[in-house]
Formats: structure tokens, C-alpha cells, sequence
């Protein structure tokens, strides 16, 4: 009995241990919303360093949602280069994807031309690799404004271009670049690309 005991007393603890970093992050939304943005930001960081248990899917979730709402105050205090900076370092989580939130902020950072022309450029030189796991892949585009790479992921992209092979009855192994590019641009995080550029005004 003691022992059954003990057990249970690890795993409540365990638990409230876990739970303190999403307490931290569910005070910072509330400090967000109050526009306490300094006090939001040190229970942001409290988070960041806090425990999630063994669970890699729940480390991902949180990491997620400090990394949102520290976007929330980069947007707040007008640094759409931070805010965009943020957002791409975000892991897109199962079907939450994120292509058009960071579109959106490298757009109100620097300008939707130097945006389109990166992703324009990276498209013209890209070949897919038949083998690689569609999942896996994405586009490396590098922007004039920054000497990292920024990497859109493609999975879905690639599998709308297999199907539409495969409905033309073309070879699946030989690349179709004017195909591939066409279904790119269906994307809705593409469109925001065509719209007239309002960052200049």
C-alpha cells in the first residue's frame, strides 16, 4: 500500500510539474492581453526553461505556443522584422501549418518583391529528389535581406503534384518543373505574394 502510495505522490507531483510551464505560458496571454508586455515576457522565459514531461509532442506544443506569443509582442511593439524572425523558427505541428503567417510577416517586414523574388528564384533552381519522403521535404529559399536560409515545407505541395501526375499518367520519376511550380503557386501563402504590395505605402 505505502508503496502504491508513493507512486501516486511521483506522479501528481510529476504532473503539477509539468502543468507550471503551460501556467506560465496561459499568464502570459493574460499579461499579453492587459498589455504588460514586460511581465509577459519574463513568464515567457520562465516557460521556455520549464518542464513538458517525456512527451516530445507536448515540448513541441509548448515550445509553439511561447514562440506565438512572443510574436503577439513583437507585433505589438512594431518589430515586424523580430515578429517575422520568431515565426520562422516555428515547427509546423501535424496539421497546423504556418506558410501563410510567416509569408504575412516577412511581407510587413520587407516588402512583398524582395519576398516573391527569393521564393521565385529558390522554385526556378529546385529539382525534386523522387526519393525523398515527401513529409521530409521542403524548399530552401535565400533572401537578399538575410544570410540564413528559410525553409518552406513542400510535403503537401509535393503530394498535389504526384496525384496530378498520376491523373496526366506522366512518369513519376521524371520532374515536371512547369507543373511542380504551378501547384507551388496555388498555395495560399503564395497568393499573398500577387497581391498588390502595400508594405511600401
Amino acid at each position: 500500500m505505502k508503496g502504491i502510495l508513493f507512486i501516486l505522490i511521483l506522479i501528481i507531483s510529476f504532473f503539477g510539474y509539468n502543468q507550471e510551464g503551460y501556467d506560465y505560458i496561459r499568464k502570459a496571454e493574460r499579461k499579453i492581453e492587459a498589455g504588460k508586455v514586460d511581465q509577459a515576457l519574463i513568464l515567457l522565459d520562465k516557460a521556455d526553461s520549464a518542464e513538458y514531461g517525456f512527451c516530445g509532442n507536448a515540448w513541441i506544443e509548448a515550445r509553439e505556443a511561447i514562440a506565438l506569443n512572443r510574436v503577439k509582442i513583437a507585433a505589438l511593439e512594431e518589430d515586424p522584422i523580430k515578429a517575422a524572425k520568431i515565426v520562422w523558427n516555428i515547427t509546423d505541428l501535424y496539421s497546423v501549418r504556418y506558410d501563410s503567417l510567416k509569408i504575412t510577416y516577412l511581407i510587413q517586414a520587407y516588402g512583398r518583391e524582395e519576398v516573391k523574388k527569393g521564393i521565385d528564384e529558390a522554385l526556378d533552381s529546385f529539382v525534386l529528389d523522387p526519393s525523398v519522403f515527401s513529409l521530409l521535404a521542403d524548399l530552401k529559399v535565400q533572401f537578399s535581406f538575410n544570410d540564413d536560409y528559410y525553409f518552406i515545407q513542400i510535403g503537401e505541395i509535393i503530394d498535389n503534384y504526384y496525384g496530378e501526375k498520376f491523373a496526366l499518367r506522366e512518369d513519376r520519376n521524371t520532374f515536371n518543373r512547369e507543373l511542380f511550380q504551378a501547384k507551388f503557386r496555388e498555395e495560399s501563402f503564395y497568393q499573398l505574394l500577387l497581391e498588390e504590395d502595400q508594405s511600401k505605402n
